[in-house]
């Protein structure tokens, strides 16, 4: 997937936003590309309709910064999530392509903004439209899709962190200075006598 920046300047209000979830959508007109729909947005001001994100099975495009509100799921769901449009394909192939490109984008957001899985929602969720429309009937799936694109992540107290772990032989590793950094500590590297020392702020 080739993931890149080409922003808009219509259909973009430029007030800032601090995200809580990733609302996904489809795009609603069949066999339109990521570029298409980017293109409609920064061409056509009078729509009032935006995405942060449109992908389709080859490209993702960032149409709006993430810290900027987008009209993509009624004034709610704006104020509070990142929004990712979906292209939709009459070639189950092209489709399929389009559905796991989202879900890779999707797991890089969820770990760009420390977030779960729990914090992906649908256009339906926010106004009871049928939206998206593609993506509905096997939503379950498409978050275990998600779900497989994000590596392992360490919790704390219940709490989820950005900590990743590795599996190596069957066993799961932290890295030791993400760890002592998420407690607080300054860590620092002894190259004479090969330590690693924390102390923890005050």
């Amino acid at each position: 997937m080739n993931i890149r920046p080409d922003l808009i300047s219509h259909n973009r209000p430029r007030t800032s936003l601090s995200p809580t979830s990733v609302t996904v959508h489809n795009t609603g007109n069949p066999n339109t590309t990521a570029q298409n729909n980017r293109d409609f947005f920064a061409n056509h001001p009078q729509a009032r309709v935006s995405y942060h994100w449109v992908v389709d099975d080859i490209h993702a495009i960032q149409c709006i910064p993430e810290n900027e509100v987008a009209w993509h799921a009624g004034a709610l769901a704006n104020r509070q999530s990142i929004g990712v449009g979906v292209c939709e394909f009459t070639a189950p192939s092209r489709q399929a392509a389009a559905n796991n490109n989202a879900a890779k984008l999707l797991a890089q957001i969820l770990r760009r903004h420390g977030w779960t899985l729990d914090q992906i929602t649908t256009h339906k969720a926010w106004t009871g439209k049928n939206c998206p429309g593609q993506l509905l009937p096997m939503w379950q799936r498409f978050v275990r899709m998600v779900s497989d694109e994000l590596p392992p992540a360490l919790s704390l107290n219940g709490k989820h962190t950005n900590i990743e772990l590795k599996m190596i032989a069957g066993r799961t590793y932290a890295p030791v200075r993400a760890l002592l950094e998420h407690e607080g500590y300054i860590v620092s590297w002894d190259d004479a006598n090969k330590t690693v020392s924390g102390v923890r702020r005050r």
